[in-house]
């Protein structure tokens, strides 16, 4: 279990849908959120209506007296009659701004509309954030503990990874087809690839 939640770790930051179904925050406390609508402009200069707003969380949940900090985010509603669970756009890496590649990758998220609400945002310090952090965490930076975590020598991690390596490739071709071949899909097809994209991105979860 533990080789495999690193697998995980590394996979996801290539695929780029990660269905949320239910979100808790426990222990939370004045949780304050606000939203309005406007028009959101891409970079190729389309336009759309959509809803931005501003999701003020607990600096450090464990707290119930840390400061709260802004969360952008923006939201594309579907336009599907019976739209299912929302996406949530989670930016890869060390994190990004989810808002600025949806104006990047406008049509691909306008795409994923026809299936279910589209919701993307700014991580911390991100975006349009301004954010300074007066609390300093100290790590250890005992290097061989840090690599060693990273590369097990198990044989079975390394067959675990090929297998999820096949697993992005798979994935990364059907959604190159959805976009290639988007403007002449029926409906029912591009949900059929959706569907397929996510049971991909699903395997090797039991």
């Amino acid at each position: 279990m533990y080789q495999k939640l690193k697998i995980r770790l590394w996979t996801t930051t290539f695929l780029m849908l990660s269905l949320i179904q239910v979100v808790k925050t426990q222990g939370v406390e004045n949780l304050k959120f606000h939203k309005e609508q406007f028009t959101f402009i891409a970079e190729n200069g389309k336009e759309v209506k959509a809803e931005k707003g501003i999701l003020l969380v607990p600096e450090n949940r464990s707290n119930s007296k840390s400061r709260l900090i802004p969360i952008n985010f923006v939201r594309f509603r579907s336009i599907s009659k019976n739209p299912g669970s929302p996406i949530v756009y989670l930016a890869g890496g060390p994190g990004s701004s989810g808002i600025q590649t949806a104006r990047r990758s406008f049509s691909l998220f306008m795409a994923l509309r026809e299936v279910s609400d589209v919701i993307v945002f700014d991580q911390r310090g991100t975006g349009d954030q301004s954010m300074v952090c007066p609390d300093k965490i100290f790590l250890p930076m005992d290097m061989s503990n840090i690599v060693s975590w990273l590369l097990p020598k198990e044989k079975k991690f390394f067959l675990m990874l090929k297998d999820q390596a096949s697993n992005v490739v798979e994935g990364s071709n059907e959604f190159k087809n959805l976009i290639d071949n988007y403007n002449n899909m029926s409906k029912a097809k591009k949900e059929e690839f959706v569907k397929r994209i996510k049971n991909i991105e699903g395997k090797g979860d039991n």
